[in-house]
């Protein structure tokens, strides 16, 4: 009796498990079993149990072979890739890679390659504070680059930039001097608009830089403000003139707009300064616009040319200040003009010229002094 007991458990635990010959698999708790190994309950919760002093799953792949691993580490569950894999560690809902986890030890969250210890590609809901070095900052405050150029919370002296100095006329050399009680200064600057082309279109819009410096009370400051380009018809527009702040060896730098070409309309101005450890901040111009024409037919056999001449590019930080191209159509069987538009000038600061019979010039720079 108590073999047949036996015999009896020994078909019943065989019973659970049906091995598929054809396809190498092995089902437990399934007689169709959809991988090698297929574990089906409809009781249990717990299914797979892995028992073990700091028990450890490898993932090895044909191919590559050991490729990655799922440990019990030492009071932690450790996910990871072998020493000296260069492959990332991702987490992707619905099969959507959303969170890489780099070897050289950044996070990206939305980001494929981050380029800091944390990279979100997205915008961020915070319910708490931000801290800096351990420090979440006083009523008031804003977070702000120090003196060494590292974030820190800091006050706004809204009392700091009271006065202010344009400097209007075109021209190299104006100097500055700074007055008493002044230790620190902003200042803006845009350089002069590329001259427009009648064929080519709109000259460029200058650059613009801005940017923040210590100073000494009676220092000098020399200033350059660019002239705008002049416009052509059958040579090429002529470029803008750069505008510079120049405090000691520290120079900054706002680029003229190009001049527009017999080919092609003038680039944009961009900006630079001659050391990466001042603070500074700047906008490329934008570049003109090419003339286009179109035909139109107001009747059985008449057509219109229409002509509209390239706009000049804005300056940098200073939308709308380049030149309006002019429109003209003519009768193309009598060459007799229809309607125009009149062109215009670049506008100051630093707006490119428009393009037409002559091309229009590019406004001249700015340079502006808070202190």
């Amino acid at each position: 009796m108590l073999v047949m007991k036996k015999k009896n458990l020994f078909f019943y635990c065989f019973s659970l498990l049906f091995v598929s010959t054809n396809a190498q698999h092995l089902g437990v708790g399934t007689t169709v079993p959809g991988a090698p190994l297929h574990v089906k309950s409809l009781t249990a919760i717990e299914i797979l149990r892995l028992e073990a002093n700091s028990p450890y799953i490898s993932l090895y792949d044909n191919s590559k072979g050991y490729v990655g691993y799922l440990w019990y580490n030492t009071n932690k569950i450790e996910l990871g890739t072998p020493s000296g894999s260069a492959e990332p560690v991702v987490i992707a809902p619905s099969r959507n890679i959303f969170a890489y986890f780099t070897p050289s030890g950044r996070l990206g969250l939305g980001a494929s390659n981050p380029g800091e210890v944390l990279d979100v590609n997205g915008n961020i809901n915070l319910s708490g504070t931000i801290k800096v070095n351990g420090d979440d900052g006083q009523p008031n405050q804003v977070l702000m680059n120090n003196s060494s150029g590292d974030l820190a919370w800091g006050d706004i002296n809204f009392n700091e930039y009271k006065n202010f100095l344009s400097f209007t006329a075109a021209g190299l050399g104006q100097t500055w001097t700074v007055p008493a009680g002044v230790t620190r200064i902003m200042f803006e600057a845009w350089g002069g608009g590329g001259g427009g082309n009648a064929v080519g279109g709109g000259g460029g819009g200058a650059g613009y830089v801005c940017g923040v410096y210590i100073v000494s009370p009676g220092q000098i400051i020399t200033i350059d403000v660019g002239h705008g380009g002049a416009g052509a018809s059958t040579t090429d527009g002529t470029d803008g003139e750069n505008s510079r702040v120049v405090i000691g060896v520290a120079t900054w730098t706002a680029r003229g707009g190009d001049g527009a070409r017999i080919t092609q309309p003038g680039f944009g101005g961009d900006y630079s300064h001659n050391s990466a450890i001042f603070s500074f901040k700047g906008r490329n111009g934008q570049a003109g616009s090419p003339p286009t024409e179109t035909y139109e037919q107001f009747s059985a056999t008449g057509f219109l040319k229409a002509t509209r001449y390239g706009d000049g590019g804005d300056a940098g930080n200073a939308p709308g200040t380049g030149g309006k191209g002019g429109f003209r159509s003519i009768n193309t069987a009598t060459s007799a003009v229809v309607g125009t538009f009149s062109p215009s000038s670049g506008s100051p600061p630093g707006g490119g010229g428009s393009g037409y019979f002559n091309g229009f010039v590019g406004a001249k720079g700015l340079v502006i002094i808070y202190y």
